[in-house]
Order: structure tokens, then sequence, then C-alpha cells
């Protein structure tokens, strides 16, 4: 039986999140720690050809400070990114 994609996104943003914000015990993050994931997903690439797989996350949202790429949309960003850490969170 083949992994389920939506399975497999959420675990690939909850890894964002903790590459962005550091692995911490689950009931030790905070507001603070969910607004810092917010600012760095400000400059996340939409498109994933915009991120390297040989770049860190955060070299990767540093290299696109400048928004040469487009960033994620709100929505995605709140329905897609954040509606699946603070679910684990």
């Amino acid at each position: 039986m083949g992994r389920n994609n939506d399975i497999e996104t959420a675990e690939s943003r909850l890894n964002l999140f903790v590459e962005l914000i550091g692995d911490h015990p689950v009931d030790t993050y905070t507001a603070t720690d969910l607004q810092a994931f917010i600012e760095f997903l400000k400059f996340w690439p939409s498109n994933a050809k915009d991120r390297p797989d040989h770049l860190s996350a955060r070299d990767i949202v540093d290299s696109n400070r400048d928004l040469r790429s487009k960033p994620l949309a709100r929505k995605t960003l709140e329905e897609g990114y954040l509606a699946v850490v603070k679910s684990a969170c």
C-alpha cells in the first residue's frame, strides 16, 4: 500500500517548521514560534523548482528575501502550512 499524499505533505511541512524554528518538545512551542515561522514563510517560494535541494530551508528563505520568486499565497500559508503546524503543536 502506497503512502498517502496528504500525510506526506503534512510531514514535509512539519519538517520545514522544525528546520526553521528548531526541534523542541511539542508542548514547548509558543505563539512566538508560530509567528517566527510565518515571518520565514513570507519568503518561501511557492514553486518547488525555486527551492533547490542543496540549500537549507533558511538559505532558501534568505535567497528569496528580494521576492524574485513568488512566495506562498496567504491562503496556502494559513490553510496549508499553519493549520498543519498548529494541529501538531
